[in-house]
């Protein structure tokens, strides 16, 4: 059961939920491609937190706990429309210097295979480690390691091959 006094650190339930908000966005607008849908996967993911409270315990991590949610949340929605979000600014979240190449960023990263995706936003974009993404997404560690490295790969091809054209 969460109660702030059984971690390590006294923790607010819903302090913790306040601040994790702007990285779950982020992580749902990497998944989804569109803002509206981040903010309604975030809104979802924290009623389901705030339903389940009594669930999380005091050695789990709530950073990964929440991730979890959230990709249980997109899971659901990806069952029932099947579809991806049109791009709409994922660079947004990345900071200014990001703006110029906005439109190449959100494309490329949303171009990735979901999978890649994922773990490239956990691990390189919220700095999770391997292990937490690996738990959050069911996956076991290795394969969260070649998945990152793929997507990096990747995503430094695409910008080479993006310089190489560009006039």
């Amino acid at each position: 059961m969460y109660q702030g006094s059984e971690l390590a650190a006294p923790v607010d339930f819903r302090s913790e939920l306040t601040a994790i908000l702007p990285r779950l966005r982020r992580f749902g607008l990497g998944l989804s491609g569109s803002i509206t849908t981040a903010d309604e996967m975030a809104k979802d993911a924290c009623e389901v937190a705030m339903g389940r409270a009594a669930e999380l315990e005091a050695t789990d991590k709530f950073d990964s706990w929440m991730f979890g949610i959230l990709h249980k949340v997109w899971q659901a929605r990806s069952a029932a429309n099947g579809e991806l979000g049109q791009v709409s600014g994922l660079s947004d979240f990345f900071g200014p210097q990001a703006e110029k190449d906005r439109p190449v960023l959100d494309k490329l990263i949303l171009g990735l295979p979901e999978e890649q995706r994922q773990v490239l936003m956990m691990v390189s974009i919220e700095g999770m480690s391997y292990r937490n993404t690996a738990d959050v997404l069911g996956l076991p560690v290795g394969e969260v390691m070649q998945l990152a490295s793929i997507a990096r790969l990747s995503l430094v091809s695409s910008i080479a091959t993006a310089d190489e054209t560009a006039p």
